[in-house]
């Protein structure tokens, strides 16, 4: 007959080795089933999971030191559609600006950066962007040459102004919050395509700043940041990221875009 204390001692001996086994011990590779306190991260929303993107301009992807111009900002699509500075007329690269990210910094009305990239004009457009611009009259953020399209925040008046030529009938601007007072996203949804009437939705922090109604778009051309009008009425202030999409984005991707930028940059 079996000591009563040995098949006690016995049975909690094997209990403790279960539980042993159900830990993941340094160098075990083992499960841990116990719980930690902590909760896993949730991954940050992809924009390029969305149809359509064309352009993802991010400073945070660049490598330069503070305050070294910018020659080139690559596209993060895979697109390959780069925007490129020439000297003397290129933004710098600041670090540590917006939320502990960087920018891309353009000091003057003058500078720019150019692509070879041309938008499909038969396509609507949307583009997003996290901006701060100077107070001091105009401030284009994205354009062509010869102004057949540019989108620039307009001052004293607070307004997001686009046109699609340089006529007066051709143009709108949209009132919204100060631009100059805090950093702020944009989408910017150009629901016309080529010869057709349509309109344009400005979005201001997530916010609907309302529809203006145009004549048919035509051939942007190739686009530019900053500086593209005869004038040097390019961005003077930061830009910190760009997507742009040949396609109308909306419902729940509109609002994963916008909560990726709100989220990425505090705001």
């Amino acid at each position: 007959m079996k000591n009563p204390a040995i098949q006690f001692f016995t049975f909690w001996i094997v209990i403790f080795s279960l539980l042993l086994s159900s830990i993941n011990l340094p160098g075990s590779g083992q499960l841990l089933l116990l719980g930690t306190g902590s909760s896993p991260k949730t991954a940050a929303f992809d924009p390029s999971t969305v149809a359509g993107l064309k352009v993802w301009l991010k400073a945070n992807a660049l490598t330069y030191n503070e305050g070294d111009p910018i020659s080139s900002w690559t596209d993060s699509s895979g697109n390959g559609n780069n925007f490129t500075g020439t000297a003397p007329t290129r933004p710098e690269f600041r670090t540590n600006v917006i939320n502990g990210l960087p920018v891309v910094r353009f000091t003057s009305h003058g500078e720019l950066l150019s692509s070879s990239f041309n938008l499909d004009d038969s396509k609507k457009t949307t583009i997003f962007f996290v901006a701060k611009s100077i107070n001091d009259q105009w401030n284009e953020v994205i354009g062509t040459s010869g102004d057949s399209f540019y989108l620039a925040f307009h001052y004293p008046t607070t307004t997001l102004f686009r046109t699609w030529t340089n006529t007066s009938s051709n143009n709108f601007d949209t009132t919204i919050d100060d631009a100059t007072a805090a950093f702020k996203y944009y989408t910017v949804t150009i629901n016309e395509t080529t010869g057709a009437n349509g309109v344009t939705n400005i979005r201001q922090q997530g916010v609907d700043k309302g529809d203006t109604s145009s004549r048919s778009r035509g051939d942007f051309g190739s686009l530019y940041l900053g500086d593209a009008r005869p004038a040097n009425q390019g961005l003077h202030g930061d830009l910190a990221e760009i997507l742009i999409y040949e396609a109308a984005i909306t419902g729940t991707d509109l609002t994963n875009i916008e909560t990726y930028l709100k989220n990425k940059y505090g705001l």
